[in-house]
């Protein structure tokens, strides 16, 4: 039996009685004026949320984006691990993840030198290779100055190297080459600029050590331990690289 509350139903009903002059045809005809157009606003004020909930997730989605660069700022860190963490999927909800820190060599000197367009061109081209490296489903944040941040769900850590190591020669490169053909805007070229690298800490994040995502204050002290572990990583290689440098 068709439900009366289908729309496609009560249309039928409307194009039976349109045209009835009887009592009973009169009756359901006004109540099927009623019904549909109750129906219609309701169809409008349901689009019109939608609109609106769309706006809103805008709004809230370019809160969470750095101006710059236009990728994501530190508050998507926290919504990233509960979309997954919170999942009624339990393959997502026990996803894996790992932390790849990015840090610019010798950047101040980029600003304090030519100053920050210059610097800001550097940072888009960073940002360029990261997200040619990394997939949609993985978090890219700029952390902050020169530092940047990407969280990688469910990738192995052999790949994940080879995948970071790639990604840096991809941007090393790409910033020598823009550098090299550059002006700053007093006209002044760009000296010696192989001497920009990228340094980067991996570190797969401990899961067990997070008991609860929803627990802000926890989140927070979590992931920075686990932040401070891939920062010293890339300490180390730009240790390494200032040495050469030397």
């Amino acid at each position: 039996m068709k439900n009366v509350d289908d729309y496609t139903y009560v249309k039928d009903i409307d194009e039976r009685y349109r045209n009835s002059e009887t009592e009973e045809g009169l009756i359901i005809q006004r109540l099927i004026s009623m019904y549909l157009k109750e129906k219609e606003k309701n169809l409008e004020i349901s689009k019109e949320l939608k609109e609106k909930n769309k706006q809103l997730d805008n709004i809230v989605d370019n809160s969470r984006r750095d101006e710059l660069t236009g990728l994501y700022n530190r508050k998507a860190i926290l919504p990233y691990f509960k979309k997954y963490l919170n999942s009624d999927n339990p393959l997502e909800r026990n996803s894996s993840f790992s932390l790849v820190v990015i840090d610019l060599d010798h950047f101040k000197s980029v600003n304090d030198t030519y100053g920050h367009n210059v610097g800001d061109d550097v940072l888009k081209i960073v940002s360029e290779g990261l997200i040619r490296t990394f997939k949609k489903s993985d978090l890219i944040v700029r952390d902050g100055g020169d530092e940047f941040l990407v969280v990688i769900k469910n990738c192995e850590l052999p790949v994940l190297t080879f995948r970071s190591n790639a990604m840096c020669d991809y941007i090393t490169e790409s910033i020598h080459k823009e550098l090299a053909n550059k002006v700053d805007e007093f006209g002044r070229p760009i000296e010696r600029p192989h001497e920009y690298t990228v340094s980067l800490g991996i570190k797969e994040m401990d899961m067990s050590n997070l008991k609860d995502v929803n627990n802000n204050e926890e989140f927070k002290l979590w992931f920075k331990e686990e932040k401070d572990y891939a920062d010293k990583e890339a300490y180390i290689q730009k240790e390494e690289h200032h040495s050469v440098r030397r």
